[in-house]
């Protein structure tokens, strides 16, 4: 196997691993319904995607910012 499909077999293993990964956080907002969730969370997944940001952890912190802009709170499960 040459290296450039090794690197490429190595990236789709890891990328598949950590998509399945269980996240880190919980949003929370005071009053807000699942349905209040899920709209903001589906705006600031589309807005993420529009500042071109493929990199998981970019993709990430535009999406988490862009929650918190719409007042809720980012907290840690564990």
């Amino acid at each position: 196997m040459s290296s450039i499909a090794k690197v490429l077999v190595a990236g789709a293993l890891s990328l598949g691993l950590t998509a399945c990964a269980t996240p880190d956080y919980v949003f929370k907002k005071l009053d807000a319904s699942q349905m209040d969730f899920q709209n903001d969370l589906n705006k600031c997944e589309d807005q993420a995607m529009t500042f071109g940001n493929v990199i998981r952890a970019d993709y990430i912190k535009a999406r988490n910012d862009c929650m918190i802009k719409k007042g809720w709170t980012l907290t840690n499960p564990r």
